[in-house]
């Protein structure tokens, strides 16, 4: 029996290809496979496409909602969609385990679609 987590997955992909968006959840952090990209998600956030960089991640895909999260070092802080706490959080382990492969893609990733939080969080 598969687990819920793997139940949800397939009912996003079916509802995906139908173009319906799950009762009860903004479309706008709907996640939508993309043909052309092998296993890479995309979501609509604020009307613009975000291929999501991690096949893997605990992306939790609250609509709008956005959660602070401090600099570690000189404890600045920003507000980021849910799914991009998830990257950040994929970057700090991907450091502290020395797979800089992983945290280069995340860093790339954040650069190019949220660069003002880039550099108080990362840079």
């Amino acid at each position: 029996m598969p687990l819920l987590y793997e139940i949800i997955v397939l009912e996003l992909r079916h509802r995906a290809r139908q173009n319906v968006a799950p009762a009860g959840h903004n479309f706008a952090a709907f996640v939508l496979y993309n043909s052309r990209m092998k296993n890479q998600m995309r979501i609509m956030y604020k009307n613009k496409p975000i291929y999501l960089p991690f096949k893997d991640a605990q992306y939790n895909l609250d609509g709008d909602k956005e959660v602070e999260v401090a600099n570690r070092f000189s404890g600045e802080t920003v507000k980021l969609p849910s799914f991009a706490v998830a990257v950040y959080d994929v970057i700090i382990g991907a450091e502290q385990f020395k797979q800089y492969d992983t945290q280069r893609k995340g860093l790339d990733w954040f650069m190019k679609y949220f660069p003002k939080e880039y550099m108080v969080l990362l840079d």
